[in-house]
């Protein structure tokens, strides 16, 4: 008897659950990565001009946090904005924008290795391959080649306005440009551009589904009536293959994708979710700010597709993280740095 009660439930489940709305009710994937994260290190700006940057670590095995991780350790500041942090080579970069500088954290310490300088306004890192990186920058006009063992700039690549966040698919070198409505990609051998694409003003994020597509997110312009975009190319032949725009008072950004790469997750002053193969913009949040809440940033932890949201507050006072299972449950609250954004995993 008890077996049928437990069939009847479950079709009863079912029902309601193929009756929903996929756009307004997605499934994350919540298989599990081979090695789960130990450590959230979350990437805290601070303030212009005040030197309060700093790195939160939470543990995710006590939930412990320490607010300015590289201070707690290396008994310094961090600089002047920081904008992000990467794992390369078994290092973390850590970029500190005002200051013009890099950062690299030995994994297991936090320990300072080394400082890499000579940028004018640095904003994101990507390793080309176990040697070299190349490094983004606000104001320069330019991309800078690093030598990822000598910590040393290696070449300069002329380049037109802001670069920002920047991805490698196979021997290409795709490249944000915040205030031209161009995506850039440059041949990894030469790192000379070569094409571009069109995916709307502000474009401050992308990610590759499991279809290997890509997906490009921009922000868009209010004052110069420029929605925000959300595009899909295939990379190989750079064909646009759809593009949904946003309303002007949307300016979306952080987009990205769980561990299975069959949805896209990404902020308009609250969290959605779409599934890739969805054609419309999803309808309605799946998690929703409160009244004095500024979501700031988006990650998804790779080992059981958690939610992990920033909020900035007033830009003032320290921020907070929230982390969310896969249900948009609320599970746990943090006190972290000042103007939290960004976070890695490891």
């Amino acid at each position: 008897m008890k077996k049928l009660k437990n069939l009847a439930s479950y079709l009863i489940f079912f029902l309601f659950a193929i009756g929903c709305k996929r756009d307004r009710i997605p499934l994350p994937d919540i298989k599990h990565a081979s090695i789960p994260p130990q450590k959230a290190y979350v990437v805290c700006e601070g303030n212009y001009g005040w030197g309060n940057s700093s790195i939160s670590m939470i543990s995710l095995k006590d939930e412990t946090v320490i607010e300015d991780n590289f201070k707690y350790v290396n008994n310094r500041n961090l600089g002047d904005v920081v904008q992000s942090i990467t794992l390369v080579n078994d290092k973390y970069f850590i970029v500190v924008n005002n200051s013009n500088k890099i950062e690299v954290v030995d994994t297991s310490t936090f320990k300072s290795v080394q400082t890499i300088t000579g940028f004018l306004s640095p904003r994101y890192i990507l390793p080309l391959n176990s040697n070299f990186g190349l490094v983004s920058d606000l104001y320069a006009n330019k991309l800078y080649k690093i030598d990822l063992k000598n910590y040393t700039i290696v070449q300069e690549i002329a380049f037109n306005g802001w670069s920002e966040k920047m991805l490698k698919i196979e021997d290409r070198i795709f490249v944000c440009n915040i205030y031209s409505s161009k995506l850039y990609i440059l041949n990894e051998s030469s790192l000379s551009i070569t094409d571009s694409i069109d995916v709307g003003t502000f474009a401050n994020s992308m990610i590759i589904d499991k279809n290997k597509k890509l997906w490009i997110l921009s922000k868009g312009n209010n004052l110069e009536s420029k929605p925000g975009k959300l595009c899909r190319y295939n990379p190989q032949n750079l064909n646009k293959e759809f593009e949904l725009s946003f309303s002007l008072a949307a300016e979306p950004k952080s987009l990205c994708t769980n561990l299975a790469k069959d949805s896209l997750w990404f902020i308009h002053k609250n969290v959605f979710c779409m599934a890739i193969n969805n054609l419309h913009l999803p309808a309605s949040p799946i998690i929703l700010a409160k009244q004095n809440q500024l979501f700031n940033g988006l990650g998804l932890e790779p080992s059981n597709s958690n939610i992990w949201i920033s909020d900035a507050k007033d830009y003032q006072l320290k921020g907070q993280v929230f982390k969310y299972n896969s249900k948009a449950v609320l599970l746990k609250t943090y006190t972290v740095g000042i103007i939290p954004s960004e976070f890695l995993f490891k």
